[in-house]
């Protein structure tokens, strides 16, 4: 005959271990990857203004491109990085350019 049998309140969540409720997508936020990328972005634009004083371009621009936060979701990081790269780029004369371009 039959051995299974359905419960008759399927609305009960009782038997849950997990919300599933927590890991759904429109729910889910990871403030900790925002932090870490703020935190090495900001880093890495004191350097970049470091090396710029020191009068050292070639070097600011290498460290101005290097780990871009593309994977991090929060549009004002990305904003602010970009904004780390062009002043270094800006610091530069225009004839200037091609040979720091060059030599990454």
């Amino acid at each position: 005959v039959d051995q299974y049998t359905m419960a008759k309140n399927t609305r009960d969540a009782h038997f849950r271990k997990v919300r599933v409720e927590d890991f759904d997508e429109d729910n889910f936020q990871d403030e900790a990857d925002s932090i870490d990328f703020s935190d090495a972005v900001s880093q890495r634009a004191a350097t970049v203004r470091k090396l710029l004083s020191a009068g050292n371009k070639e070097e600011a621009l290498k460290a101005a491109l290097q780990d871009p936060p593309q994977a991090c979701s929060d549009e004002s990081i990305k904003a602010k990085n970009a904004d780390t790269v062009m002043e270094a780029l800006t610091s530069f004369k225009t004839a200037e350019i091609q040979k720091a371009v060059h030599t990454l």
